[in-house]
């Protein structure tokens, strides 16, 4: 990958913010309208651009790397469950759970996404999916146990009612069996999930 394309990748997504921030000044945007643009990118766009990651031809050597990377993933949140503790243990409970929480849990549900489908294509995309399925899951178990203390099971069929890792089982369907989606379907999934920013 040359610097240049993600140089320019990141002077794109401050232009956008450039124009959000424009946008919001002018009123254009308000609470609502924020909270419905929100729902409609995370519940709708980026699945969509998941599952289109995902309609390719199997390959054994992605399917190889995808085990790996799901494998890495879980051993990275878990050990960070572990580190975070030891790290914060200290602190007072409050301010513990946050601490806590953010160092568990990056920042990996939304823009990293488009950053990486703007400099590597699907394949970049699909390999983030694979990478964020551990965190899907245990942002809605461990996460909610940090702040209510309760091992709470409700919030499991919360994870795996995530449209973004049902997108991703979908989406793992297709690649195993090689199924392509028809083309009117395809290409509908393309245009919605390139609504993304880039």
């Amino acid at each position: 990958m040359d610097n240049s394309q993600l140089i320019n990748q990141v002077i794109v997504l401050f232009i956008i913010m450039a124009v959000g921030f424009y946008a919001k000044k002018k009123k254009f945007l308000n609470i609502t309208s924020d909270k419905g643009l929100s729902e409609l990118l995370l519940n709708i766009t980026l699945p969509f651009m998941i599952i289109t990651s995902f309609n390719i031809k199997y390959e054994i050597e992605m399917a190889n790397n995808a085990q790996k990377i799901l494998l890495y993933s879980f051993l990275i949140h878990i050990s960070l469950v572990f580190i975070s503790k030891a790290l914060f243990f200290k602190f007072p409970k409050n301010k513990q759970q946050v601490f806590r929480f953010i160092t568990i849990f990056s920042n990996v549900g939304f823009m990293g996404y488009p950053v990486l489908e703007s400099i590597y294509g699907g394949v970049g995309v699909f390999y983030a999916a694979i990478f964020n399925i551990p965190f899907n899951i245990l942002v809605w178990t461990v996460g909610v146990m940090l702040f209510t203390g309760e091992k709470d099971f409700k919030s499991m069929r919360k994870a795996l009612a995530n449209p973004a890792l049902i997108a991703v089982i979908i989406g793992i369907v297709l690649f195993v069996t090689s199924i392509r989606l028809p083309i009117p379907i395809e290409s509908s999934l393309k245009i919605v999930g390139s609504t993304l920013p880039f």
